[in-house]
This record gives C-alpha cells, structure tokens and sequence, in this order.
C-alpha cells in the first residue's frame, strides 16, 4: 500500500462518512496482503469495501482501466457509465 495511497484513504474518510447513508459505494482495490493492508485500515477507520486481489487479478485491472500509478480514483454512474471529470456530489445530484 503506497504512501500516496494511504494519504489519499485518509482525506476521503469524511466523504466517505457523509455518503454512508447514501446510494455509493467506495472500493478500495490492492494487491497487497490483507493482512498487512489491515495494519493501516482499520486503526485508521478507513470505510468502504476492501478487495485484495492477486498480481495477476491486478495487471488485468491495469490492463483495463488504464493506470499506471496509484491511487487511482474511477466513478461509475448507477447505469454502470464511466463518468470522468465529474464528482461523487454530482453524480448523487443527477
């Protein structure tokens, strides 16, 4: 779990508190050990759905969605689109 990843986790923890009641979901995706990754998580409180998939799980993912570097952030609006240059506000709004 990357430094920047982490750093990212922490600041959407208020987002992600307000959203909680609301129809999102945010999902943390890594190939890292649960157990390691568990380390971080939850002293932090970090909610949302964790999903630790494998090396190869992960180059599929890459391989897809196009990243090369982490965190990277995706939304999907509740018809299953890609919805770039929007937010999680508008998106709820819509």
């Amino acid at each position: 779990m990357e430094r920047d990843c982490r750093a990212t986790m922490l600041q959407m923890r208020d987002e992600v508190e307000a959203n909680k009641d609301k129809p999102v979901k945010y999902l943390y995706i890594t190939d890292d050990k649960e157990e390691y990754c568990r380390t971080f998580l939850e002293p932090n409180n970090i909610q949302g759905e964790h999903i630790f998939v494998s090396r190869t799980e992960w180059g599929f993912l890459q391989d897809k969605f196009q990243f090369t570097g982490i965190p990277f952030t995706v939304l999907y609006d509740k018809e299953g689109k890609r919805r770039d240059g929007t937010t999680v506000e508008k998106l709820l709004e819509e």
